[in-house]
């Protein structure tokens, strides 16, 4: 039914391959006359397509030295695995293994500078890896897990490259209090809550095409260099930094330290949308139409920046033309006087009346009729300056007239775009 081996010394090569046992196997360190004995395995050590009809404990076993093999390569275990305080001095191969309930190696060293390996591992419960020390690589590519703990105590929790590409995790995933050099997370899915805590990433991170339920970033450092930070494809339900869901600033931060692309914004965007807040709706997306500004040669960039930025806020704020246009019909109204030629007030007396009657209004009519492009009031075509016209009011008759056909369809494309 079990198999035990309290305390056991293996001076050589030990091969587990392909047996059976019906219910638990143990490796199990026992005391003696204080002084704890562990298990000790110093040669080659085999379970590959073991079969463990209980659960597998290993708590504070030793694995081999650093030029031996540890592989449990498609080992099935139909309960929990247990590897709490192990040490791995050897080459670890966890590649293709079954653990039905819960994987426990939380404490163990893996000391070999070698990866890892845990490549399509399946765990019908939850992985811990807490306090667990990698010297080298972790790879958990591949891999299905029902929750993922991968948690350290930051000053001295160091991976050096964390591989979980087109991992799943049908639950929960935790990474809290690491500092990790390179971090793949390609095509990873969780289908519940993940948290990245208390998380320094110092050369790479990739999460493209990674799909979450709930993202949470909460203190999250990082790669200096944006070309290394890769969100293309990213997309998640809901999204909070430091536990805010509405934090635009510090989700807008995240996407800053990132490699431009649009999708990312186009799905924060969408997310806020969602959830009705427009504002920050549209503080994304005018932060992603100034990023790809900022990529134009200066001679697209800056018209583009001024003209259909400065006044329309990218077409999310079509009211910030409103003071510009406002102001250069003031200013006509205040430059142009109230003249027209003789034979025009002999036809039209009611420009007569109008000048004297309400003088001040007729300025802002002409001057608007003069601005507005394709409109016609009926005052412009009819205005004569006087002899003594200042020079620089006639140059702004023409300006104005400029500014109108720049201004207004840019007011109107922007009125346009955001009703659409």
């Amino acid at each position: 039914d079990s198999a035990c081996f309290d305390g056991a010394l293996f001076e050589g090569d030990v091969d587990f391959s392909l047996i059976k046992v019906g219910l638990n196997f143990s490796i199990i360190p026992v005391i003696k006359n204080s002084l704890e004995i562990k298990t000790i395995l110093k040669g080659n050590v085999k379970f590959g397509g073991a079969k463990i009809g209980g659960q597998f404990q290993a708590n504070g076993a030793y694995f081999g030295d650093s030029i031996k093999i540890i592989n449990f390569n498609g080992i099935q275990v139909e309960e929990s695995a247990f590897f709490v305080n192990a040490v791995f001095r050897g080459q670890v191969n966890f590649v293709a293994a079954n653990i039905m309930g819960l994987l426990d190696v939380s404490g163990a060293q893996f000391l070999n500078e070698t990866p890892a390996a845990f490549e399509g591992i399946k765990v019908g419960s939850s992985a811990i890896f807490r306090d667990t020390i990698f010297l080298g690589n972790i790879l958990l590519n591949h891999s299905t897990f029902t929750d993922l703990y991968i948690e350290g105590n930051y000053l001295c929790s160091l991976i050096s490259l964390l591989h979980m590409d087109s991992t799943i995790v049908q639950r929960e995933l935790r990474i809290a209090n690491t500092k990790v050099n390179t971090f793949y997370a390609n095509h990873l899915q969780v289908m519940g809550p993940a948290r990245l805590i208390n998380i320094f990433i110092t050369d790479l991170a990739d999460f493209q095409n990674a799909s979450y339920q709930s993202l949470d970033l909460s203190n999250v450092t990082w790669p200096r260099s944006r070309n290394n930070v890769l969100l293309e494809g990213l997309t998640y339900e809901t999204i909070s930094a430091e536990g805010n869901p509405n934090d635009c600033d510090g989700l807008l931060n995240w996407l800053k330290s990132c490699r431009f692309s649009r999708q990312p914004y186009t799905q924060l965007e969408s997310y806020f949308l969602k959830w009705g807040h427009k504002e920050s709706a549209d503080k994304v997306f005018i932060r992603m139409r100034q990023k790809e500004v900022a990529l134009l040669s200066w001679w697209k960039k800056w018209p583009t920046k001024i003209l259909w930025g400065g006044l329309t806020g990218y077409g999310r704020k079509p009211y910030l033309s409103i003071p510009w246009i406002v102001l250069i019909v003031a200013l006509g109204a205040l430059a142009f006087p109230l003249t027209f030629d003789g034979k025009t007030l002999e036809s039209h007396l009611w420009l007569t009346q109008m000048a004297k009657s309400y003088s001040s209004t007729m300025k802002i009519i002409l001057s608007l009729d003069r601005f507005l492009p394709g409109v016609d009031l009926g005052v412009a075509k009819y205005w004569a300056p006087p002899v003594n016209f200042c020079f620089l009011a006639w140059i702004y008759w023409y300006i104005q007239k400029l500014l109108g056909w720049v201004l207004v369809p840019i007011a109107l494309a922007a009125i346009y775009t955001r009703i659409k």
